[in-house]
């Protein structure tokens, strides 16, 4: 399993989070969660998400895939929750596979794309337009990239450059390499 905690200037609308590409299993274009609220940073960008807020913050956890088939039902399950501080959007992703030798991910660089291995993809629709966003992915050795889409969503531009961090650990608690989990931030 992967994890990703995604931390991101809170100035970036806490409404409106997931566009990501990501539907849900009863049909609705977005998914929709309430978000947490701390009143402080307590959560260390580790990637572990073993702090008590996860276990209390409403999550997202019937997504469907984009590809290879659009609909079709994840092989393994992905659980996405967020909080929110008065500086920072922090989201987590715990990421299930059932066969973690099958992982595929290679690339270390910033901003190369991460189409031909595995990785998470958060893209936030702070205009609630369906045009527009920030596009945030990791793979699971914590390359990153980020960039601004436009056009619908046809074009991102990665020469954008947030500044923001990624954190992800494979394996861990109940069953090694079962799981993986991630974390990144950006900061104002």
């Amino acid at each position: 399993m992967t994890r990703l905690l995604l931390r991101c200037c809170a100035s970036v609308a806490a409404v409106g989070l997931f566009a990501g590409q990501a539907r849900a299993q009863n049909g609705s274009e977005r998914p929709a969660l309430r978000v947490g609220t701390l009143t402080a940073n307590e959560i260390t960008l580790d990637g572990v998400l073993s702090e008590p807020q996860w276990a209390t913050v409403d999550s997202i956890s019937n997504l469907t895939m984009i590809e290879p088939e659009e609909g079709g039902v994840p092989a393994g399950r992905t659980v996405v929750r967020v909080l929110v501080t008065p500086g920072d959007i922090i989201i987590g992703v715990r990421c299930y596979d059932p066969d973690p030798r099958g992982i595929v991910s290679f690339t270390k660089a910033r901003d190369i794309e991460l189409d031909e291995e595995d990785h998470i993809v958060i893209i936030l629709d702070t205009f609630q337009d369906g045009r527009s966003g920030y596009v945030f992915a990791v793979n699971p050795d914590g390359a990153r990239f980020d960039g601004l889409v436009s056009a619908e969503g046809e074009d991102v531009n990665s020469n954008w450059d947030a500044v923001w961090e990624a954190r992800m650990t494979k394996g861990g608690a109940p069953r090694s390499g079962s799981r993986s989990a991630a974390s990144a931030s950006r900061r104002a």
